[in-house]
């Protein structure tokens, strides 16, 4: 007999994301009215409030001891945009002209209703992609990413490491299809105190592993080693700090004492050499091109 918390995890596994995304977003916005102001601004959905809404914690999925105990001012209450896609999206306005051109391939991971909404108003193109969410453009394991090299122009990795059996291999492969002077941004669960990642194999249920990772999905914690482990995979890296973004963004109340609040911009320069190619075949579900044609959802909608 499965107990009510077992339920509930089969229950996120098997629903879209997509339909989870919009029970949430659906929820907040019966509350925006509360929200009226311009003291804070979101630069996902280009909205205005009086302040960011609180943040609850599930003690069945995360360990609550790694939350401060005020999580009052965090998430929009339009687009749902956690504190890190508010600094991406505000470095995405304030560089949108350098990164992107009217033919350039975008390719999301795991993609948060708040950054298809910042795509989706500035009309770019982009694939959307997950390993097992239905609702997205194409499946695909980040480990293997089917597709030839030098292949995206902007690739959006957020939160997406943490979960992937060997993320070392993730970022050859994201150097790998990015193209020369292109840009991939990568925000990951990291705590500054750990100067290596941490993993631990003997951590394999969803208790152990919110206890040891912060969330029972989690398979590590990132230490200040990761940048390290960029620039060697042939990435030259910059941080993007959220406490010098727009001021009515700042200061962000991180959800979590891993939530680093800073995203790595990982760009590759003429001189790095490209490893070979992986397996170009196309892991694709049902419905879903396969043919490797680049088609964006916000093309579609």
């Amino acid at each position: 007999m499965k107990t009510v918390k077992q339920l509930k995890r089969l229950a996120a596994g098997l629903i879209p994301k997509r339909i989870l995304r919009g029970y949430k977003h659906s929820r907040y916005h019966r509350n925006l009215k509360a929200f009226r102001g311009e003291s804070v601004y979101c630069p996902c959905c280009g909205k205005t409030f009086s302040g960011f809404d609180g943040h609850k914690v599930d003690g069945d999925y995360a360990d609550i001891s790694m939350y401060p105990a005020d999580l009052s001012n965090v998430v929009c209450p339009y687009c749902v945009s956690m504190p890190r896609h508010r600094i991406l999206c505000d470095y995405l306005d304030r560089n949108k002209e350098l990164l992107f051109q009217k033919d350039s391939k975008v390719l999301i991971f795991a993609p948060a209703y708040s950054i298809h909404l910042w795509f989706r108003r500035n009309k770019i193109r982009f694939l959307s992609t997950d390993l097992n969410d239905r609702s997205v453009d194409i499946n695909m394991d980040i480990q293997k990413i089917p597709y030839s090299d030098n292949e995206f122009d902007f690739i959006s990795c957020d939160h997406v490491l943490e979960h992937v059996p060997d993320y070392q291999l993730a970022i050859s492969e994201l150097f790998r299809v990015i193209k020369k002077k292109g840009a991939v941004e990568i925000t990951v669960p990291l705590l500054t105190e750990l100067e290596e990642t941490y993993e631990d194999e003997a951590a394999t249920s969803y208790s152990d592993r919110a206890k040891a990772f912060g969330q029972f999905d989690h398979l590590r914690m990132f230490g200040r080693d990761l940048k390290g482990k960029l620039e060697k995979a042939g990435f030259d890296v910059d941080l993007v700090d959220g406490d010098k973004c727009d001021e009515r963004i700042v200061p962000l109340t991180a959800p979590a004492l891993f939530d680093y609040n800073k995203i790595f911009i990982c760009k590759k320069l003429d001189n790095n050499p490209c490893p070979k190619a992986g397996d170009s075949r196309v892991l694709a579900h049902p419905g879903k091109p396969s043919d490797g044609i680049y088609r964006g959802k916000a093309e579609q909608q």
